[in-house]
């Protein structure tokens, strides 16, 4: 019987993760931009999708409680390859709880251990933060960026505005999982 649950959700999750790859490289396909542009998008998706997947089995945590901390701690340094500048590299986390008790009492015990907090609230303060941005303008944004600086410098700065946008969106967006670590 264990063996039967284990397979079904090992098996839900590769299945819901394809499904979302493809509900993405549908909306891409149906959007209005030029299809040299589409093909980009389609290829970079399949690219994250497959850069995301881990060995299996791997089962999402499932967070609960209204109340939330977002918080970072640096792990180590990272050369910057464009500028030669070093800069810190980050681990990040996020903790939910039922009260805000419980996540003030959290919150020292994640301070003693080294971590900046960078936010924290209420789940439904949040869950719109960035539904003013749409996507055809990131596309627009990414278009001429490689139009005006070139192929190689070009893609590199779209890369950074495509992951700054991530950075921003509402941390329970699945698209948030495509941030590079």
């Amino acid at each position: 019987m264990a063996k039967a649950i284990y397979r079904e959700a090992r098996d839900s999750y590769v299945e819901m993760s394809r499904r979302t790859e493809q509900a993405i490289i549908d909306r891409i396909e149906k959007s209005e931009i030029d299809e040299r542009w589409k093909a980009a998008a389609i290829a970079r998706v399949r690219q994250e999708f497959e850069s995301a997947r881990v060995e299996s089995p791997f089962f999402p945590l499932q967070r609960f409680g209204d109340y939330y901390i977002k918080a970072r701690k640096q792990v180590g340094e990272k050369l910057d390859k464009k500028t030669g500048e070093i800069l810190p590299k980050y681990q990040y986390a996020f903790w939910m709880f039922d009260s805000p008790k419980e996540r003030s009492q959290a919150r020292r015990e994640i301070q003693e251990q080294g971590w900046e907090i960078t936010r924290m609230g209420l789940r439904q303060d949040v869950e719109g933060d960035m539904n003013s941005v749409s996507e055809a303008f990131v596309a627009d944004v990414v278009q001429q960026l490689q139009e005006q600086m070139g192929d190689y410098t070009g893609k590199a700065a779209a890369d950074i505005v495509y992951q700054e946008m991530l950075k921003a969106m509402p941390f329970m967006s699945h698209r948030i999982h495509f941030v590079h670590r």
